[in-house]
C-alpha cells in the first residue's frame, strides 16, 4: 500500500532552487525536464531581458531603462542563446521553449497609460520582432516554442507576423498591475466567464496551438464558478474532457505536487514550480517521472513504476533516468509505438499517420504531455 502521508524527498542531498528566470534556472529546467517556460520583458536599448516583475529589486520599471543600468546578474535573450546547454536541447532533442511575453505597466514611460492601447500594442509587436530576430539562425521546430502573454493585446500584434511563430492567450486574464490578491479579483470576470471546455473551443478556434491555462480551471472548489461544464480530476469528468478536445493541449500553470501525477495521467502537461532532483515520491504516493515527452516511458514501465514501493522509487527512477531512451534517439518504430499509445490512451483527433509524419526525433506534436519547469526551475514562494 503507498503511504498518502509518505516523505516525498528520497534523498538526502540538498538541492538548492536557483533564482527563477535566472540562467541556472533554466539549463536546470532543460536538463531535469521536456523544457522551460520564461518571462521576458523589453528594456529601453530594445534588448529582451529574463525578468517577471514589472519593477527590478530597486523598484524600477525595467521598460525605462538601458540593459547597462541594470543589475548585471540580470540575463538577457540573447546571452541565453549563446548557451549550448539551452539551444541544443532545444533544437535536436525535441524540448520545448514556452516564452511569456510581459506588457508594460501602465505607469511606465512606455506602457501608454490606463488607456494607451496602441502604445502597449506597439511595444508588443516589438517584443515578438526581437524575438524573431534573435532565434532565426536557429532551425527550431514548430512544435518546440510557443510565445503567450496574458496581455489580449499580445494576440493582435501577433497578426502582424502571420503564422511565422504559434501564439496562445494565458487565461484567466491577469492584470500587468496590482497585488496578487488584486490581481485575481480583476481577474474574476475573464475566470467565469468561460470553463475550461469552453477555453479549449476558443483557442482551437483562434488557431492557438494550445490552451495554457491556471489549475482552478480543474482544481478547487472556484472552478465551480465558471459558465458552462465544470471539469474536476475525476475519471469521469477527465475523460468526457478528452473525448471533447481529442488531443487539443492543455498546459495547467501552477501544477502542484499533489495534482501532477493525476494530471499528467489525464493527458494535460504540467507547468511545475519543483524541478528538484532528488524528488522520487509525490504527496499521495506516486512515483514521479519528470520526462513524460523527451525521455517516454513504456507502458510495462509505467506499470512497473506504479506498482513500486515508496522505498524503492529512488533506485528504480534512477535506473530508469539511465536506461530509458530519450526521444531524440528512439528509432522510427519506436516513437511510432509511443504516439500509437499517447493517441489511444487520450482519444487524439489526428490519426497515426498524420502524427507520425509531424514527428522526428527533435520533433514531438502539440498533443504530447510534457513537464514543462516554470521560469526554468520554478516559482520561488514567499514564506
Amino acid at each position: 500500500m503507498k503511504n498518502a502521508c509518505a516523505v516525498y524527498v528520497a534523498e538526502d542531498n540538498l538541492w538548492v532552487q536557483p533564482v527563477e528566470n535566472s540562467l541556472d534556472a533554466i539549463l536546470h529546467g532543460m536538463k531535469y525536464s521536456d523544457g522551460v517556460e520564461f518571462d521576458l520583458r523589453l528594456t529601453k536599448d530594445k534588448r529582451l531581458i529574463l525578468h517577471h516583475d514589472p519593477r527590478d529589486s530597486d523598484n524600477r520599471y525595467l521598460e525605462e531603462y538601458e540593459s547597462d543600468e541594470l543589475d548585471n546578474r540580470l540575463i538577457y535573450f540573447d546571452e541565453l542563446l549563446e548557451k549550448s546547454e539551452f539551444v541544443d536541447p532545444w533544437i535536436d532533442q525535441a524540448k520545448i521553449s514556452c516564452i511569456e511575453l510581459k506588457a508594460p505597466h501602465p505607469k511606465s514611460r512606455v506602457g501608454g497609460g490606463w488607456f494607451g492601447n496602441e502604445a502597449c500594442m506597439n511595444h508588443m509587436k516589438d517584443m515578438i520582432q526581437l524575438v524573431n530576430e534573435n532565434i532565426s539562425a536557429f532551425d527550431i521546430p514548430k512544435t518546440s516554442k510557443v510565445i503567450y502573454s496574458f496581455e489580449p493585446l499580445t494576440m493582435k500584434a501577433a497578426r502582424a507576423f502571420g503564422d511565422e511563430h504559434d501564439f496562445a492567450q494565458l487565461m484567466p486574464h491577469l492584470r500587468q498591475w496590482g497585488t496578487t490578491t488584486v490581481q485575481r479579483m480583476m481577474g474574476t470576470p475573464s475566470f467565469i466567464s468561460h470553463s475550461l471546455p469552453r477555453l479549449v473551443e476558443r483557442h482551437r478556434a483562434k488557431g492557438s496551438p494550445l490552451l495554457p491555462c491556471a489549475s482552478t480551471y480543474l482544481f478547487g472548489l472556484r472552478r465551480h464558478l465558471t459558465l458552462g461544464r465544470t471539469i474536476s480530476l475525476t475519471p469521469a469528468s477527465i475523460e468526457r474532457l478528452n473525448q471533447t478536445r481529442k488531443g487539443y493541449p492543455i498546459y495547467v500553470w501552477p501544477a502542484y505536487l499533489k495534482i501532477e501525477h493525476t494530471l499528467q495521467k489525464s493527458g494535460i502537461t504540467t507547468i511545475t514550480d519543483n524541478l528538484d532532483p532528488n524528488l522520487y515520491t509525490l504527496p499521495g504516493g506516486d512515483a514521479r517521472w519528470v520526462k513524460p515527452a523527451t525521455q517516454p516511458l513504456s507502458p510495462e514501465q509505467k506499470i512497473e513504476l506504479e506498482l513500486a514501493p515508496i522505498e524503492m522509487h529512488k533506485e528504480l527512477i534512477d535506473e530508469l533516468r539511465t536506461n530509458v531512451t530519450p526521444w531524440h534517439e528512439l528509432s522510427s518504430s519506436q516513437r511510432r509505438a509511443h504516439l500509437s499509445v499517447w493517441r489511444k490512451n487520450w482519444h487524439w483527433e489526428k490519426s497515426l499517420d498524420e502524427l507520425f509524419d509531424i514527428t522526428d526525433s527533435n520533433k514531438l506534436p502539440w498533443e504530447v504531455v510534457r513537464m514543462v519547469g516554470h521560469r526554468g526551475a520554478g516559482k520561488k514562494y514567499s514564506p
